[in-house]
């Protein structure tokens, strides 16, 4: 199902069909946090999306400080023209495809943990976070050291996205990459 106003190709659809391979996009913070609550489990907060996206090392990537080339994570993969407009950069990674992949498409996005290997954290689909968003510097982010804060505000707040997307360029892909997102925006670069 594609729904209206939204740039790009959506991969949610209501029943199963040719998109079960790849990331879901163009769904909710809401509806991101009722499927994660279906599988006995909750969205990561920032803190933890970072520590993940940062090979769990304070890493630029999960894989090093190195920046990616694009068969290294989903990123950038839009055409030329699409890239021009929108992103206002020429350089593009159409080479290797254009939109989403697959789970693991990016040779360098993943990270190997002892209960299995995480992949797409540096590209593929920004993600949903647990946090509201608040500028760094803004009471949640207060002095001192904290450990796995969460931001919390009113349900219809911002939210914190993290990661790189196939839409974004290779610098959105950094570990500590965060973006404001209205909780009910759907977008083809955003999901899980």
């Amino acid at each position: 199902k594609r729904n209206a106003g939204v740039v790009g190709e959506c991969t949610y659809t209501d029943a199963a069909g040719p998109n079960e391979a790849l990331p879901v996009s163009c769904i909710s913070f809401a509806l991101a946090e009722r499927y994660c609550e279906s599988k006995q489990g909750r969205l990561p907060t920032e803190a933890q999306f970072e520590f993940v996206a940062g090979g769990r090392n304070s890493q630029r990537y999960p894989w090093g400080a190195e920046d990616p080339a694009c068969g290294d994570a989903v990123f950038a993969r839009v055409d030329v023209v699409s890239a021009q407009a929108n992103l206002g950069v020429q350089a593009v990674c159409s080479s290797v495809g254009v939109g989403p992949a697959a789970r693991g498409a990016g040779l360098r996005d993943a990270l190997s943990l002892t209960g299995g290997t995480i992949f797409d954290v540096a590209g593929n689909l920004a993600e949903w976070t647990l946090d509201a968003w608040q500028a760094f510097g803004q009471s949640c982010w207060g002095a001192g050291l904290a450990i796995d804060p969460l931001c919390e505000s009113s349900p219809d707040a911002p939210r914190a996205v993290r990661g790189g997307g196939w839409t974004y360029i290779a610098f959105h892909s950094r570990s500590t990459a965060r973006e404001p997102l209205a909780p009910t925006k759907l977008s083809s670069a955003v999901g899980f």
